[in-house]
């Protein structure tokens, strides 16, 4: 049985070496079960400033097997509001229309503590965080993952 979990879909690795200032945005976008995912990556060079997560999730199935109702979705994602609240540059916000949970979170990493971050297991890091988020490593991980990424 099929239990909600929100969970960002973020495993990014860090940058090396020099980068440019090109600004780019990248949209990567899974769909599994009852849950469509989009990530939107915007950079500058390779380092990227903003991370947005997008997912919506029908929860018709869980509903009817009784493992979720209204109220447990709503205090879920009031507790992932909360919690993202605290932290420097991060976002939350969520709509909940009969069985369909629409949910926005948003990281500006130029504002953002990426430690903070990591430590709130928001993230999840392999490497240095000096030099910021790299967009080739972390476009690379999502498609190992299943993602499918296009750059705009």
């Amino acid at each position: 049985m099929r239990k909600l979990t929100y969970g960002l879909v973020v495993l990014v690795l860090l940058v090396s070496g020099c980068q440019s200032k090109t600004k780019s945005t990248t949209v990567c976008t899974i769909a599994q079960d009852e849950m469509k995912v989009t990530l939107t990556l915007d950079a500058e060079g390779d380092t990227i400033t903003k991370l947005t997560q997008q997912a919506t999730t029908d929860l018709q199935t869980s509903f009817d097997q009784g493992l979720l109702n209204e109220d447990s979705v709503k205090q879920s994602a009031d507790a992932v509001k909360e919690k993202l609240s605290k932290l420097k540059g991060a976002s939350y916000k969520y709509t909940l229309k009969k069985t369909t949970l629409d949910e926005t979170s948003v990281f500006d990493l130029t504002k953002a503590d990426i430690d903070e971050l990591i430590d709130a297991k928001i993230l999840e890091i392999e490497g240095s965080t000096e030099k910021g988020l790299s967009l080739k490593k972390s476009v690379a991980n999502y498609k190992e993952q299943g993602l499918t990424c296009k750059t705009k």
